[in-house]
C-alpha cells in the first residue's frame, strides 16, 4: 500500500507516505524444530475492555471504508483490498501535532471520541504491541518514520508521542539524497521485503511521515490446501460474466457461521495468531448488501458467532493489486474539512496502494482435503467461491483487521 498525503498548514508542508504490503498468503505448513505440528495455543486471553472498544472502532472504520469503496464507481465490482490499521495508526499520530476543527475530526473519525489524545496514544501502543509480538508462523513488520528539512521545527509534545507511542524514526532531509534515503529506510525496516517506497517526488518536501507494513503467513498444518485436488471451475460475476478459474480445495472442521445472507468461514496461520475469515454472500444477495451488513457493529456479531463445522471449501487463487483514492473515500466520515482550504490543513492527495495474494502450498506434506471426515454432529456444508466474496486478514488476541477486500472478477 502506498498512500501519500499533502498536508499544508500554515508554513508546512507535510507528505504522508504509507506503503502497507500484504504478500504472498502461502499454504506452507508449520512446525517447530523437530518437525512435530505446533499445538493450538487455547483460548486466547480477554483483553481489558478499553482496548476491545478502540479495537471494534477501527475494525468498523475499515468496514466503512469498504462500503464506500464497494459502491464508488471507480471500485464498484473490482478487486481492491484496504489495509485500516496503517491508516489508523498513522492519522492516530498526526492527531497530536494537529489542533482545533482538523484534530477534532480525525479523533472522531477514528473512534476515540471520549479520550483524551494521551489516553489515544497509550491504547494505539498496547494494541500494536500485542499486534507485534513475536510468531513464527507469520513475519509482521511495522515502521514509522518522520522527515524534516532544517528550518521545521516540531512542537516536542509531537516528538515525545511519536516516539514513545509509535516507535517513530527522526531523520532529516538531504535535498540529494532524500528518495534514496527513505527507500532504504523501507527496505531496512521489512527486511527487504519492500524496496520501493517512492519512485520520485515533484519537489522536496518540508516535512515526511511515512509508515510501512508488510505480512505474510504460513498456514496451519491443518488449514493446508491439497494441490492434487486443485479443480477447474468457473467465477460468476455480478454481470453474468463466467471466468475459468482454479479452486484450491480443503475438507476440514472449521469455524463457520452463516445468516440468512451469507456464509462465512476461518482459516488459521500456523500458531493460530491470525487467521484469515471468507465471507460469501448467499445466492441473490449483493456484495453491497453483505458489506452493508457488516458495518456498524456487523462484523463484530458475525465474527463473535463461530461453530466447529466440516466444511468443504472451494476457493479460487487470486491476486489483487489496486490503489485507491482516499480523498475520495474520507469525506464521508465527516472530515471533509480536511481537503479543503477552511480547516487548519490541507490533505490535497492520499492515495493507498495495495497487494495481497491468495495460493496453495508448493509440496504438501499432509493432504489438506479429506474426503470422509466427520465431527460429532455429522453436520458438513459446502463453500464454493464461485461469486464475488470478502476476505479479512486481522490479528487474533486483539481481532484487530489488518487487511479487508473484495474478489469481484477474474476476468482479463
Amino acid at each position: 500500500m502506498i498512500i501519500t498525503i499533502n498536508i499544508y498548514d500554515m508554513k508546512k508542508l507535510f507528505i504522508i507516505v504509507f506503503a502497507t504490503m500484504g504478500l504472498c498468503l502461502s499454504a506452507v505448513s508449520c512446525s517447530d524444530d523437530d518437525g512435530n505440528i505446533n499445538p493450538d495455543p487455547g483460548p486466547m486471553p480477554l483483553l481489558p475492555s478499553d482496548i476491545v472498544v478502540i479495537v471494534e472502532n477501527w475494525n468498523d472504520f475499515g468496514f466503512n471504508l469498504l462500503k464506500e469503496s464497494v459502491n464508488s464507481s471507480e471500485f464498484a465490482n473490482t478487486n481492491f483490498i484496504l489495509s485500516p490499521v496503517g491508516v489508523t495508526q498513522t492519522y492516530s499520530m498526526l492527531a497530536n501535532e494537529t489542533g482545533g476543527e482538523l484534530h477534532r475530526n480525525i479523533i472522531t473519525a477514528l473512534g476515540y471520541e471520549d479520550l483524551n489524545i494521551e489516553q489515544v496514544n497509550q491504547l494505539n501502543k498496547k494494541i500494536m504491541d500485542c499486534i507485534k509480538k513475536d510468531n513464527a508462523s507469520a513475519v509482521l513488520c511495522f515502521a514509522n518514520s518522520v522527515w524534516t528539512t532544517p528550518d521545521i521545527s516540531l512542537s516536542d509534545d509531537f516528538r515525545s508521542a511519536s516516539d514513545l507511542y509509535y516507535s517513530t524514526e527522526m531523520n532529516g532531509i538531504n535535498s540529494q539524497t532524500f528518495v534514496s534515503d527513505i527507500n532504504s529506510w523501507c527496505n531496512n525496516s521489512t527486511d527487504g521485503n519492500i524496496d520501493a517506497f517512492i519512485d520520485d517526488i515533484v519537489s522536496l518536501p518540508d516535512i515526511s511521515v511515512g509508515n510501512v507494513v508488510y505480512f505474510t503467513g504460513k498456514w496451519s498444518i491443518a488449514d493446508n490446501f491439497d494441490v492434487t485436488r486443485i479443480t477447474d471451475g468457473y467465477f460468476t460475476e455480478v454481470n453474468g460474466t463466467r471466468s475459468s478459474v482454479k479452486f484450491l480445495r480443503n475438507k476440514k472442521d472449521m469455524q463457520y457461521y452463516e445468516t440468512s445472507t451469507m456464509q462465512k468461514c476461518t482459516l488459521n496461520f500456523g500458531e493460530h495468531s491470525f487467521a484469515v475469515t471468507l465471507v460469501l454472500p448467499k445466492e441473490g444477495v449483493t456484495l453491497s448488501q453483505t458489506v452493508d451488513a457488516l458495518t456498524d457493529g456487523g462484523w463484530k456479531r458475525l465474527w463473535n458467532e463461530e461453530n466447529d463445522v466440516v466444511v468443504d471449501l472451494s476457493l479460487p487463487k487470486f491476486r489483487v493489486e489496486n490503489e485507491i483514492d482516499l480523498e475520495k473515500l474520507l469525506p464521508a466520515f465527516g472530515i471533509a474539512d480536511i481537503f479543503g482550504a477552511s480547516s487548519n490543513g490541507h490533505v490535497s492527495i492520499a492515495k493507498q496502494k495495495n497487494v495481497f495474494e491468495l495460493t496453495e502450498q508448493n509440496t504438501p506434506s499432509i493432504p489438506g482435503y479429506i474426503p470422509d471426515i466427520k465431527t460429532s454432529s455429522d453436520h458438513e456444508v459446502k463453500m464454493t467461491f464461485d461469486r464475488p466474496f470478502i476476505y479479512v486478514v486481522y490479528e487474533q488476541s486483539t481481532g484487530a483487521i489488518l487487511f479487508v477486500g473484495c474478489v469481484n472478477t477474474f476476468a482479463n
